[in-house]
């Protein structure tokens, strides 16, 4: 009797085995089964896009929508260019080296042995234009130091749409605050800017050579009026009742040609000093002192002597 029992006891625990084994291959087998894409189009309603020439397009698979949603295929995107064979397979970025018109397409499987397509125009510009909704554009600026402390606007223009993300990541020799670039050690720094609206995406890496810190003793102040230089920081002018101007650029000062810029003299009066020109007015004749000193190296003064006859 006590034979039968654990004869039917083992019996059981084999039944309740096949029984587990058989559910998890069944699982099994419906989990793995492809579905195939009814569709697939690009997200983009007016079927083209403007890019700047040197920008770089983010592929990814937010660009299209795939039905249903439960498809077990990917999207594959390739691109050519108007009037060309050739088709580039794109992973990540399109780079595009050369203005034009370019068919980037998508794909997915939509059986055993055909796919589903769609289309979307790009036309790449070789300059930024109002026409273009956004772009990342690299600005031409003055040399960089360490320590120096510029706008992040001075090294390159943003344009987006009003709903648009910015991000900007950079290295650790600079580091950004409130969109102002602060140089940390010398070396090159890069900024790394993504702009998304969204299922676009538009990419730039910008490289900046960070020069060493500037030593004071190394600054110079150049001068010149009309074209012509001033020698030993010495003007001498005509008494009149029109403004003088001079004009100066900072040496060794790197971007930053911002100035101080005052007088004790009651001879003359400022009138402005908006680099890169300093603007004076004579009062009677006589000899003064125009004392200018840039913004970044408060402790550096510099002397000019105007002499007025």
């Amino acid at each position: 009797m006590s034979k039968c029992r654990i004869l039917s006891i083992f019996v059981v625990g084999i039944l309740i085995i096949m029984t587990t084994v058989c559910g998890v291959v069944i699982f099994n087998k419906h989990n793995d089964k492809q579905i195939y894409a009814k569709s697939i189009n690009f997200v983009f309603i007016s079927g083209g896009i403007d890019i700047y020439i040197d920008n770089e397009l983010i592929i990814n698979e937010s660009m299209v929508s795939v039905s249903p949603s439960n498809c077990t295929f990917k999207p594959e995107f390739t691109i050519k260019k108007r009037g060309e064979e050739n088709e580039t397979t794109i992973n990540d970025k399109c780079v595009f080296n050369e203005e034009g018109k370019f068919t980037l397409s998508c794909r997915i499987k939509a059986g055993k042995n055909y796919y589903k397509y769609d289309n979307l125009i790009i036309n790449v510009i070789s300059e930024p234009t109002d026409d273009i909704d956004m772009y990342i554009n690299k600005l031409t600026f003055g040399a960089l130091y360490v320590d120096n402390q510029i706008p992040l606007s001075s090294i390159v223009e943003i344009k987006s749409p009003n709903n648009a993300y910015i991000d900007v990541q950079h290295n650790t020799l600079l580091e950004i605050d409130e969109n102002t670039i602060k140089f940390l050690q010398d070396g090159i720094g890069m900024l790394e800017i993504y702009v998304k609206c969204d299922s676009l995406v538009i990419y730039k890496q910008i490289l900046l050579k960070i020069n060493p810190k500037i030593e004071d003793e190394n600054i110079g102040l150049h001068l010149s009026i009309g074209g012509n230089d001033v020698q030993n920081n010495t003007i001498e002018i005509v008494h009149t009742i029109f403004n003088n101007t001079i004009n100066y650029e900072l040496i060794n000062c790197g971007y930053n040609q911002t100035i101080n810029c005052w007088t004790d003299s009651g001879i003359i009066t400022i009138v402005s000093y908006d680099a890169p020109t300093i603007v004076f007015r004579s009062l009677q004749t006589g000899e003064a002192i125009i004392y200018v000193s840039p913004i970044d190296y408060s402790n550096v003064v510099f002397e000019i002597l105007i002499v007025i006859i």
